[in-house]
C-alpha cells in the first residue's frame, strides 16, 4: 500500500510539472480565429506568436467547398490548406481566398494581416534623456543654438523581437504602431521608430523639460526629458603671454577634458586654466561626452590687448563719420587704427596730432618695414598667421597697391564659432569694425605696426 501510495504521489506530481512546462511553453501563443465574410475585406492585428484558423463566413451552402489561399508574404505566417495559420515573424500579410464549388469560384474574400512583435518584456535602456544644445553659428558676436536636436532610446528585453526583422508594415497602420503624448508642447517634440530604437527630434530652440509618454505596439513607456543649452564663459580671448585665464563650460554636468591645439603657445590644465606661453594663436577644446566646445586663444603683449581692445571699442560704440573722423566719439577706418595705436602703443603711423589715412598709413609701414609678405588670405587666417593688432589695407589695383589704397581694417583675434563631433574646431577671423565673416577680397596689403 506504501508503494502504491508513493507511486500516485509521483504520477501527481509529474502530471502538476507537465502542466506548468506547457504552460509555459505556450505562455505567448494564443488561438484566435479570424472570420472572412464573403465579398468582404477584412483587416486584423495580433501578435507574434498567435495561432488559428480563418473561418470563411458564406450564406450559401458551404458543403465540400475547397479554399485556395494566396499569400503575398509567406515569411510573415504559414497556412494550410484549412486555413490554420501559424505566425512566423513581425509584419503585414495580404491574403486573398477563394471558395470552389466543383470548378465554379463561389467565394471570395481578403484579409489583411498585421503581425506585431511581443511587447511582454520591451523595456527601455533608459527612461531618462538629457539633451545638450550646443553653439552651432555666430551672430553679432553672439552664439546661436540650433532648434533642431535628435537623441535615441534603445528597447530591450529577455523575449523582445528586434524591430529590425518587421517586414512591410503598412503606413496606413502608423498610428496603431506609435503614439505619443508631450507635457511641454514649447520644445515641439516628436516621437519616431526604426528597428529597436526610439528617436526623439526636438524642434524648438529653447531649453526645457518634458515627460513623454510614448506607447509602441500597444506597450507603453514612460520618459523623462530634458533640453539643456551648454556653452562656454569665452569663444575668443587675447591672453597677455605670461597671464593666465580661467575657461568655464556652462550647462553641462558630466566630466569635461581640455585640450590645447598648440601647447607651446597656450597650455591647459584639467580644469580649464589657460596659461600663454609664447606669441602665437590656438584653440582650447573642451570635450562633454559626446560633443564638444571651443574658444580660440590669441597670446600677446600687453600694449597689443589694448591696442586691439581700444579699436574694437570705437568700431562698436563710435559713429562711422568722415567729416568727424577726429572728433571723439567719431571715426573712419583710418582713424579708428590711428587713434587705438596712438593712444595705447604710442605709434603715429607718421602723423603724430591728426589721423592720416590709408595712404599715409600704408606708406609708413612700407617705410618702416612692417609690411607681411603676402596678400590677406583664407590661408592667412585657416592657418592662424595672424597676431592681434595686424591691419589690412585694401587696394583698388594690386599693382599700384599702395596709390590706391581705400579702406584699412584692423585684426583683433580669432573666435571659435562651433568644434565638430571628432573635435575640429570651425574658427574665423574678428575685425575692429566690421565684426565677424569680412570679406579679405582686394586685402592685398597686411602690416603688423607693432610686435
Amino acid at each position: 500500500m506504501r508503494f502504491k501510495s508513493t507511486i500516485t504521489k509521483l504520477l501527481v506530481l509529474l502530471s502538476f510539472a507537465l502542466m506548468i512546462t506547457f504552460a509555459f511553453v505556450n505562455v505567448h501563443a494564443a488561438e484566435k480565429d479570424i472570420a472572412a465574410a464573403s465579398g468582404e475585406a477584412t483587416t486584423v492585428t495580433i501578435t507574434l506568436g498567435d495561432e488559428g484558423k480563418i473561418v470563411p463566413q458564406f450564406d450559401g451552402d458551404i458543403t465540400e467547398m475547397r479554399y485556395d489561399y494566396y499569400l503575398d508574404n509567406d515569411g510573415v505566417l504559414s497556412i494550410d490548406d484549412q486555413g490554420n495559420y501559424k505566425t512566423l515573424k513581425p509584419g503585414t500579410v495580404f491574403i486573398s481566398i477563394t471558395g470552389y464549388q466543383g470548378y465554379e469560384a463561389a467565394y471570395n474574400s481578403n484579409v489583411t494581416i498585421n503581425v506585431f512583435p511581443d511587447m511582454t518584456n520591451a523595456t527601455l535602456e533608459t527612461d531618462t534623456v538629457t539633451v545638450y544644445k550646443i553653439p552651432t553659428y555666430i551672430a553679432k558676436n553672439k552664439p546661436y543654438y540650433d532648434a533642431l536636436a535628435t537623441t535615441m532610446i534603445k528597447l530591450s528585453g529577455d523575449a523582445f523581437i528586434n524591430l529590425d526583422d518587421l517586414y512591410g508594415i503598412d503606413d496606413y497602420n502608423a498610428n496603431d504602431i506609435l503614439k505619443y503624448t508631450s507635457s511641454n508642447k514649447s520644445l515641439k517634440l516628436s516621437v519616431t521608430y526604426e528597428g529597436d530604437k526610439i528617436y526623439i527630434l526636438q524642434e524648438a530652440a529653447k531649453a526645457g523639460k518634458a515627460e513623454i509618454t510614448v506607447t509602441l505596439y500597444g506597450k507603453e513607456f514612460k520618459i523623462n526629458y530634458e533640453s539643456v543649452k551648454a556653452g562656454i564663459s569665452d569663444q575668443s580671448y587675447l591672453l597677455v603671454k605670461g597671464k593666465s585665464h580661467q575657461i568655464k563650460v556652462t550647462g553641462y554636468k558630466g566630466d569635461v577634458v581640455w585640450k590645447s591645439s598648440k601647447p607651446s603657445v597656450a597650455s591647459v590644465d584639467e580644469n580649464g586654466k589657460v596659461k600663454g606661453l609664447k606669441t602665437g594663436n590656438c584653440i582650447i577644446t573642451a570635450k562633454c561626452g559626446d560633443f564638444y566646445l571651443g574658444c580660440a586663444v590669441s597670446v600677446t603683449s600687453s600694449k597689443l590687448k589694448k591696442v586691439t581692445e581700444r579699436a574694437t571699442y570705437i568700431g562698436t560704440h563710435w559713429k562711422y563719420s568722415q567729416p568727424k573722423r577726429a572728433v571723439s566719439g567719431y571715426y573712419d577706418c583710418s582713424s579708428l587704427v590711428w587713434r587705438a595705436y596712438h593712444e595705447k602703443a604710442g605709434l603715429t603711423f607718421g602723423t603724430p596730432y591728426y589721423p592720416g589715412n590709408t595712404t599715409t598709413e600704408s606708406a609708413w609701414c612700407k617705410k618702416n618695414g612692417k609690411v607681411l609678405s603676402g596678400a590677406m588670405s583664407n590661408k592667412k587666417i585657416t592657418g592662424m598667421k595672424l597676431n592681434p593688432g595686424d591691419i589690412m589695407f585694401k587696394s583698388y589695383k594690386k599693382k599700384t597697391k599702395y596709390k590706391t589704397t581705400y579702406h584699412v581694417e584692423m585684426f583683433t583675434g580669432y573666435i571659435c564659432t562651433s568644434v565638430n563631433d571628432n573635435g575640429k574646431a570651425n574658427y574665423t577671423a574678428l575685425w575692429a569694425a566690421r565684426g565677424l565673416y569680412y570679406s579679405t577680397y582686394q586685402g592685398y596689403i597686411v602690416a603688423r605696426p607693432l610686435k
